[in-house]
């Protein structure tokens, strides 16, 4: 991981469109963790569940977004705006053309 972030940062110097903020990320302090050894970790494997499950069918072609909006008054927020932040869909253009299209997933456009 950190020899990724180093790459990724001397593109960044390069001139490449490398949108990271790499005096906020302590590349030779970052560290790995066991399963179920930090909170933080749990919190983010439980909120990364409820975006899967709000986005990604199930076998009867299902999907349940009531765990992500369960958690949403908690995701962060950039000046009030969630999509961007603490709501990222890539590639952008999928908000405007999959999800418009989509009838399941048409909900995510009152998302806030």
């Amino acid at each position: 991981m950190r020899d990724y972030l180093r790459l990724l940062k001397k593109q960044q110097e390069a001139g490449q469109e490398i949108r990271m903020d790499f005096d906020k990320v302590p590349i030779d302090r970052l560290k790995a963790c066991a399963p179920g050894k930090s909170m933080g970790l749990q919190l983010a494997d439980a909120a990364s569940g409820a975006f899967f499950n709000a986005l990604e069918r199930d076998k009867f072609g299902n999907t349940e977004p009531r765990y992500l909006q369960s958690i949403s008054p908690v995701l962060y927020r950039h000046e009030g705006n969630l999509w961007g932040y603490g709501f990222k869909i890539a590639p952008s253009e999928a908000k405007s053309g999959l999800i418009a299209k989509e009838e399941s997933l048409k909900w995510l456009l009152e998302f806030k």
